[in-house]
């Protein structure tokens, strides 16, 4: 019979390594004590696979299927509403879906929910459970994708990762997880998740909207916020930071950005995103790769035996007050009538769209005029 568990090949490989020291001299028992190590560290799984879709897709999807099977209008619904349509839909049977072309974005999203019990079979839960929002504006993106699981017709384990961006929706992250966190049908699925909620919170369209300095302190008052309103409802909160290479971006120094955090935001678990061209400067050698892997891992443990406390206010309030100056300032360059042209014609943006290296395109939309709505975050900054 096939292994159903890293812990019941592990305790094999354990009587194996007893057998080989006892009747055989020890002979490879440290090829053995590797293999147990790799068992006991990745388990099946020497990398996950994360789902991402944009939050917009799926009420796109949502509204579609409501109105060619309910004749709802849901775009045309105020939150209230919204909430109220998907609460209805998630406590009663899942109907039939409409037929969708084959190559539509439709036809892939709810192909890929139906798929995720049959991969989950294959490779085991860990291999593929993590599916992340991008631009997670309100409480109903969380609950759609809930909605669009139990018409699938499926009950796989699956975390729903929210991912805020924007500077508003930093803001808001708190208020829209204190919702979910009170909701009648995501508080139970969040149960069945061991009351572990993962968030992902996003540094490039950050400051493309606030600028550098407002990007991070939104990012660290979110941080902070969503922390708190964990704790009140009794819920494992663990951040993903979604960073990129250049500082703009959230790279730099990573060590020291988790090592400047107050001791008001536990770091039992530290998840982020590595950009490609960073690997080969912080993981290529050995030597570097020892080093940076050890920054990171060390990178909390300075603050493990200070008492926990806040910012003090005089900070706090410096920091606004920064924050807001900043932002007004990079505001008026942004809104300038000469910047979108400025980088249209100045600048090499142009010519980034050309290559065949890069993981995105320039903008998100090829069509039109450029606007600071379709210029991506990650070519801008």
């Amino acid at each position: 019979q096939p292994y159903q568990t890293p812990q019941q090949l592990s305790k094999d490989l354990l009587t194996l390594q007893l057998t080989i020291n006892n009747e055989h001299d020890g002979l490879y028992a440290d090829k053995v004590d590797h293999l147990i190590s790799a068992v006991n560290c990745f388990g099946f799984n020497f990398a996950s696979l994360d789902i991402r879709q944009d939050a917009r897709v799926h009420s796109q999807l949502v509204h579609d299927i409501l109105q060619k099977t309910a004749n709802i209008d849901y775009r045309k619904q105020n939150a209230a509403e919204q909430i109220n349509t998907l609460h209805h839909y998630l406590a009663k049977p899942a109907p039939a879906l409409p037929e969708f072309p084959a190559d539509s974005v439709e036809y892939d999203i709810v192909d890929m929910i139906k798929a995720l019990p049959s991969l989950q079979q294959i490779v085991g839960e860990r291999g593929i459970h993590r599916y992340i929002l991008s631009n997670t504006q309100s409480a109903q993106h969380v609950l759609e994708l809930l909605l669009l699981c139990h018409w699938c017709g499926i009950d796989a384990a699956i975390d729903i990762i929210p991912l805020f961006e924007s500077i508003d929706d930093l803001t808001n992250a708190a208020d829209i997880m204190d919702t979910l966190y009170q909701d009648a049908h995501y508080a139970p699925h969040l149960q069945q998740r061991h009351g572990k909620q993962t968030i992902m919170l996003g540094f490039s369209d950050g400051t493309k909207d606030g600028g550098y300095l407002t990007a991070n302190w939104a990012i660290y008052q979110a941080k902070v916020h969503l922390q708190a309103i964990s704790e009140q409802h009794a819920i494992h909160c663990v951040f993903f930071d979604g960073r990129g290479g250049p500082p703009a971006r959230g790279g730099g120094n990573t060590h020291n950005f988790y090592r400047a955090l107050t001791t008001t935001l536990p770091q039992r678990e530290l998840q982020l995103t590595l950009q490609g061209q960073t690997i080969s400067t912080n993981f290529g050698t050995l030597a570097a790769a020892q080093y940076n892997i050890g920054q990171l891992y060390t990178a909390g443990l300075a603050d493990l035996d200070q008492p926990a406390q806040a910012m003090p206010k005089s900070d706090q309030l410096l920091l606004e007050e920064l924050s807001t100056l900043s932002a007004d300032y990079y505001q008026q360059l942004i809104h300038h009538a000469k910047f979108l042209p400025y980088l249209e014609h100045i600048t090499p943006m142009p010519y980034f769209g050309e290559l065949n290296i890069a993981s995105r395109p320039p903008r998100r939309s090829q069509q039109g005029p450029l606007s600071l709505d379709n210029l991506r975050a990650i070519t801008f900054v």
